[in-house]
């Protein structure tokens, strides 16, 4: 009975046994069904990303093979490894093979200078890209083009170079207009810079573009001052402020403005106008102005030009005596005197008969002569150039035919000098004839002595 019990005792421990394995191999079979699910979800999402890659790779590739810019990879060394269809079509090739072929040395086949692949080559050893490296390649024609090139350097697992990978777009139609552009801009201010007239040249901006010379004569101010500047910088030197003048009335119409003009009459597209304007290097001055737009050769506005003429206001109340510079004077009349000193030095050499003192004493009473001159001249010109000429009123006709006809015996005695030292280099003025030279002599003299009496009225005598 004891063996009995002791029997079924271990076959339920077996049993247990066994159903403990049973829930093992259960618990496995559970953990395998997972596994399997996993792994089926694995490979459902791996061939959703093949699919996907291999969609990819296709709009890549069509991508590729028809885009307009041109694609390419290339070796190290100087040769192409690819290129797209438009790559080869841009360089005058039928397909991509060809060029592949064709070209075995892109540094002197494909580069019209060489010196442009090293510069390319540098950057992206330094810098591993270069972004929109412009260079002139070499078609199969031999015809040469415009290139902007932008491309990265692409690595292997061992971090060297493995190739160069980038994209192409030919630019020449760009140069040839930027080319054209800046030759047109070249020879436009040419055409302005020579123009008698002051002309001023601004863009869309109101920044100025051309200040040409004869409107640095009008305003004084430089052209290296004024370019380049906007926000009314050129009213400072008609105004001594800020505001909109002719030319900006091409682009936009200022009516509280307009009204400080006498007038603006408009032409089409042309504005016209005349006003006064006080401030101009100080003078009171009569300015006529002509303004119209700038076109490039697409029609388009970009810009306006005013070309404009000046004339001095005048005032007939205007006297010699208010424009006097009497040092200057002073200075000049003290040449004329001491020209006397030379000529009594030219005589008593000519008296000793010292033919050669006396043409040197007579040089330099002729030098001393035409300073005055010269003196004389830029006196009158300073004085034209302040408005006063001889038409402005009595005094200023009187001054002038006063001291201007001195100027002319002045003149006539320096050619009567010249005309003695010519004489004497030739033998023509003798010991026994020395009393010519006297005879000049008296005359300077005269003219000396008239010019202290012109100074001292004209220019002391309130």
């Amino acid at each position: 009975m004891q063996d009995q019990e002791k029997n079924i005792a271990d076959l339920r421990r077996e049993i247990e046994d066994y159903c403990s394995q049973i829930e093992d191999y259960c618990s496995q079979i559970e953990d395998l069904r997972r596994e399997c699910a996993a792994w089926k979800s694995r490979a459902a999402t791996a061939e959703e990303k093949y699919q996907r890659l291999e969609e990819n790779e296709q709009a890549y590739r069509c991508f590729y093979e028809n885009a307009v810019e041109g694609f390419f990879q290339s070796s190290v060394e100087g040769r192409f490894i690819k290129v797209n269809p438009a790559f080869a079509r841009m360089m005058g090739y039928e397909a991509p093979e060809e060029i592949i072929h064709a070209i075995t040395n892109i540094e002197s086949q494909f580069y019209v200078n060489p010196v442009d692949r090293l510069h390319f080559s540098e950057v992206l050893e330094m810098d591993g890209r270069i972004e929109n490296f412009e260079f002139q390649g070499r078609r199969k024609d031999g015809m040469e083009v415009w290139l902007s090139n932008s491309t990265r350097t692409v690595y292997d697992h061992e971090g060297r170079v493995a190739y160069y990978e980038g994209v192409v777009e030919d630019i020449t139609k760009s140069k040839q207009t930027e080319t054209a552009l800046r030759e047109s801009e070249r020879r436009l201010a040419e055409i302005i810079e020579f123009q008698p007239d002051a002309t001023l040249a601004i863009d869309t901006e109101g920044r100025i573009i051309a200040w040409n010379k004869a409107i640095e004569e009008m305003t004084g101010f430089k052209a290296d001052e004024m370019i380049g500047k906007g926000d009314y910088e050129y009213a400072l030197p008609f105004y001594g402020r800020r505001r909109p003048i002719l030319i900006d009335f091409v682009s936009r119409w200022d009516e509280d403005t307009a009204r400080e003009y006498s007038f603006i009459h408009k032409d089409g597209d042309v504005l016209v106008t005349e006003t006064s304007v006080p401030f101009v290097r100080g003078r009171n001055r009569v300015l006529w102005g002509k303004a119209s737009p700038l076109y490039d050769a697409k029609g388009r506005v970009v810009g306006a030009i005013e070309s404009i003429r000046g004339r001095d206001i005048v005032s007939s109340s205007l006297r010699p005596s208010d424009l006097f510079d009497i040092p200057f004077t002073s200075v000049t009349s003290f040449v004329l005197l001491a020209s006397s000193l030379t000529m009594v030095l030219a005589v008593n050499a000519a008296a000793r008969n010292d033919m050669q003192r006396m043409r040197i004493w007579l040089g330099s009473t002729a030098a001393l002569g035409s300073l005055f001159i010269g003196g004389q001249v830029y006196e009158f010109t300073t004085f034209h150039r302040e408005g006063l000429g001889f038409t402005t009123n009595v005094a200023s006709s009187a001054f002038f035919t006063l001291t201007g006809f001195h100027g002319v015996h002045v003149t006539i005695g320096i050619l009567m000098l010249l005309v003695t030292i010519a004489m004497s280099i030739r033998g023509r003025i003798p010991h026994s004839r020395a009393e010519a030279v006297e005879i000049v002599g008296l005359y300077w003299h005269f003219v000396d002595v008239v010019w202290i009496l012109i100074f001292t009225i004209v220019y002391l005598i309130k």
